[in-house]
């Protein structure tokens, strides 16, 4: 969800996040069933395939996602500083293109970061 969803530059703390992902995947339940029922391996293939059908999803959903993302903001921001320098570093922050240059390098990424990815 270009516009909404992971707008900051550097990641969240796993335990706020994975509270956040589970309003989202509540609240998004329908979306998450009608588009991303192939992605059920891990959260986080749940939310990068919500982001992936943004034009489709219901305004409560995108609602639910603006409004978590704002809550993660702030907080943490350790896990995975050092791949974002790494792996993102020309990537220009905002609109979620951290996030999604992240999992672009998902194979490349500190078993830090990793293990913040997969337990949202």
């Amino acid at each position: 969800m270009n516009k909404y969803l992971f707008i900051f530059s550097i990641l969240f703390s796993s335990g706020l996040f994975a509270q956040q992902t589970v309003q989202i995947l509540t609240v998004c339940k329908e979306e998450k069933e009608n588009f991303c029922s192939k992605n059920s391996n891990s959260n986080i293939e749940v939310i990068q395939c919500l982001l992936e059908n943004e034009s489709k999803l219901s305004k409560d959903c995108r609602k639910e996602i603006q409004s978590s993302m704002e809550k993660v903001k702030n907080s943490g921001k350790e896990d995975c500083k050092e791949d974002v320098k790494k792996h993102c570093r020309w990537t220009v922050p905002g609109g979620g293109r951290i996030i999604k240059c992240l999992l672009k390098n998902e194979k490349n990424l500190s078993k830090q970061c990793l293990k913040t990815l997969n337990d949202i």
